[in-house]
């Protein structure tokens, strides 16, 4: 199941992002419309395979947003454990 960043915290969570990853731009991140398996996604493409530290980031960045979304993360990790192999 697809979990979304919580509408109120979008806007901070975007903000984080973009902190974290200065590649990214608000028109990335709005395509994703809060879809955290989508935002992974976007992580990759633009960085590339994303590394063991990159993927923790994220996650904690997810967890700070809400459990729901961290629950969606885990999903997003296995995806690109995937692509790894």
């Amino acid at each position: 199941m697809d979990s979304q960043i919580v509408k109120g915290k979008w806007n901070e969570f975007k903000g984080e992002m973009r902190k974290m990853w200065g590649n990214l731009t608000d028109n990335d991140l709005e395509q994703t419309k809060g879809n955290v398996k989508a935002i992974g996604g976007l992580l990759q493409q633009k960085y590339g395979q994303m590394k063991d530290d990159t993927r923790a980031e994220f996650d904690r960045l997810v967890k700070r947003f809400g459990h729901e979304a961290s629950v969606g993360s885990e999903a997003v990790k296995e995806d690109l454990r995937e692509d790894k192999h």
